[in-house]
């Protein structure tokens, strides 16, 4: 059966916002940045830093002025991605929003430009985007500047100056995405039972969030605070995670709701669950004996294609982020058991028409220009990186979770629409 949500909240809502993107004060010519490096955004076009793949450190910028940040292309139809995350220790809210353009040719990127809110029920202090451009107007650009605008709401908490990470990669062109895998948009759930393995520690950022695959830990999670942990998914995997919360009944709606994360941070999209899965995706204080339960898209090139357009679309370590929010949350946090099922659904075979360089190491685990390699033997291609001229796929450049109100007002009534009223 396929899984519907349960008072999972809002996309609107629980993504929150501000693209962490920020000048870099780096040299002109784009190579891979040293581990941590500082850039700062520069305050107009002419001063925008110019970067290239790696991982970087950033204040945030302020709030009610225009920042600018170029990423050069040094391979031909090559796919820029940008991702940024910002692990803070309180609870934000604002919103901002990004918008692409060629360096060059100064055409926009994309249609429309992305906006960031803020959220008035989830207090947390975990926000992350990513934002490809590998399509479009701006495939044939040697360079990409990104114009950002912050606005911090009446409560003043946007978090300006606070350092957040941003995560840079050029993914190389294939040659015909026709012959690639299609895109995976619901896969069939397992429902295997993984062995006990104890306890396990999650993580509040990437550096520290533990490998978990092919088994079951009991984990903590506390209102508002990161609880991360991380998947290896080759190409032609997919993961499946269960989830049960094994306290007693709470008195009030509190969902423990997985994120799934690029393994360059920002937000990608479960798959629908086909089979006889979980009815929820979330497990939930208030409903112990509901189990809850999602999958990812089994790891193609072409996930990353509309109308869907899941930036689940590239081998490499993804993370998962428990989130519990703080309100009506008991403060003591929650335990939960969860599940994790790595599958394979057919043989790892790279899509590249080169070798792709390394991912950026956002764990910070290992150095600059290294990182773990998902190449599996080479093959296929596209004209997408390489195809057609259309916009690009911004996928909320920063999917922020904010504590705060003020900007959520609006979506008040939409976010509330979403809850569960009941089984």
């Amino acid at each position: 059966m396929t899984s519907h949500r349960r008072a999972a909240l809002p996309a609107a809502a629980t993504l929150a916002t501000a693209c962490l993107l920020t000048p870099l004060m780096t040299p002109a010519l784009a190579v891979q940045a040293a581990a941590d490096e500082e850039v700062t955004f520069g305050t107009s076009e002419e001063a925008a830093p110019t970067v290239g793949p790696g991982r970087y450190t950033f204040p945030m910028p302020g709030a009610g002025t225009d920042f600018y940040l170029t990423v050069e292309r040094t391979v031909p139809r090559s796919t820029l991605w940008v991702a940024e995350t910002l692990v803070s220790s309180t609870n934000h809210n604002g919103y901002g929003y990004f918008d692409p353009s060629g360096a060059d040719s100064k055409n926009r990127c994309g249609e429309e430009s992305d906006t960031f809110e803020g959220d008035d029920y989830v207090g947390h202090r975990f926000m992350t985007g990513i934002t490809g451009i590998g399509r479009g107007p701006c495939l044939k650009e040697d360079a990409v500047t990104f114009e950002y605008r912050a606005y911090e709401s009446s409560d003043g908490s946007y978090p300006a100056g606070e350092k957040a990470q941003l995560a840079v990669w050029e993914e190389p062109p294939v040659e015909d995405a026709s012959l690639l895998p299609p895109p995976s948009t619901t896969t069939t759930w397992d429902g295997a039972v993984q062995p006990a393995k104890g306890d396990a520690e999650l993580g509040t950022s990437y550096a520290d969030a533990p490998e978990l695959t092919q088994g079951r830990w009991s984990v903590h999670v506390d209102p508002g605070v990161p609880a991360l942990f991380a998947v290896p998914l080759d190409w032609g995997q997919h993961l499946e995670l269960q989830l049960k919360y094994t306290g007693a009944e709470w008195k009030e709606y509190v969902p423990v709701e997985p994120v799934l994360l690029t393994p360059l941070g920002g937000e990608a999209d479960w798959a629908r669950t086909e089979g006889d899965g979980p009815t929820f995706p979330d497990a939930n204080l208030k409903y112990p004996s509901m189990d809850g339960g999602v999958v990812s898209p089994t790891i193609t090139w072409r996930n990353r294609e509309k109308p869907t357009a899941n930036p689940a679309a590239f081998a490499g370590t993804y993370y998962v982020l428990l989130r519990m929010g703080t309100k009506d949350a008991p403060a003591k946090g929650a335990d939960v058991t969860v599940g994790v099922n790595v599958v394979t659904d057919r043989a790892a075979d790279a899509p590249y028409a080169e070798d792709a360089p390394a991912l950026p190491d956002i764990s910070g685990k290992t150095s600059a220009g290294e990182g773990k390699e998902y190449s599996g033997d080479g093959g296929g291609g596209t004209e997408e990186a390489s195809g057609p001229e259309s916009e690009p796929t911004p996928w909320g450049a920063v999917t922020a979770l904010f504590g705060g109100s003020a900007v959520m007002a609006a979506a008040g009534a939409f976010s509330l629409g979403r809850y569960r009223r009941g089984l």
